[in-house]
């Protein structure tokens, strides 16, 4: 991990190009450290994060902090917790390649930051968040906040449901080390958000939790 973070923060350095340190490195991370931790991945329905969106996922382990580089377009922006940037190597690469870390016990703040890096998010460029806003603690699906929804309408993007399963199994909210085992990975097909309104926020967030929740589900039932 701390190669491939190096390596980050020296090409950044050198580049300046902080998408082009994610397209290199990201998937390589991602990858490289399942491989390492013994976590094979099954993913299904990788072709509808073939255009930019906003892709809304479950949050379930911190082992996604590798899964989901893994598995989403490089040319993604992740929206992430202030506290991840000071995780030695990892951290400093993920702030350095212009991820998006807020603060959550300040809400104003948090909404100010997003809304400035949106403002300068290059085209073409989707955008991860976890709607949960913290992990799991048993891999049950927590409420969703709307701060997902209203980016995908500011930007004007649809929203990409993804859902895993597993990931909380090998390793836990409160584990350090992970058990190697498998994690299942289902993206579901884009959602229109053209004809999405603020007054209707609360039933889209509804309509589109409920599509990970009945994944979930299937995918726990094999």
């Amino acid at each position: 991990m701390a190669a491939l973070a190096t390596a980050a923060l020296l090409m950044m350095a050198v580049t300046r190009r902080p998408g082009l340190v994610m397209r290199v490195i990201a998937p390589r991370w991602g990858r490289w450290l399942c491989a390492v931790a013994g976590i094979r991945l099954e993913v299904e329905g990788l072709e509808f994060l073939a255009h930019p969106a906003v892709i809304v996922a479950n949050h379930q382990s911190l082992l996604e902090v590798f899964i989901i580089p893994a598995v989403i377009p490089p040319k993604t922006r992740l929206v992430g917790k202030k506290e991840l940037g000071r995780i030695p190597f990892f951290g400093w690469a993920f702030r350095a390649t212009g991820q998006i870390l807020v603060d959550r016990q300040d809400n104003a703040g948090a909404r100010a930051t997003i809304d400035e890096s949106l403002a300068h998010l290059p085209a073409g460029i989707s955008v991860f968040v976890c709607p949960e806003g913290t992990r799991s603690q048993d891999g049950t699906l927590l409420p969703f906040k709307k701060g997902a929804f209203h980016i995908a309408m500011k930007l004007k993007l649809p929203v990409v449901p993804l859902t895993l399963d597993g990931a909380h199994l090998l390793m836990p909210k409160h584990g350090w080390l992970p058990t190697p085992g498998t994690v299942r990975v289902r993206i579901s097909p884009p959602i229109d958000t053209a004809s999405w309104t603020a007054e209707r926020l609360d039933q889209h967030v509804s309509e589109v939790r409920g599509v990970i929740a009945q994944n979930l589900a299937q995918l726990r039932a094999g």
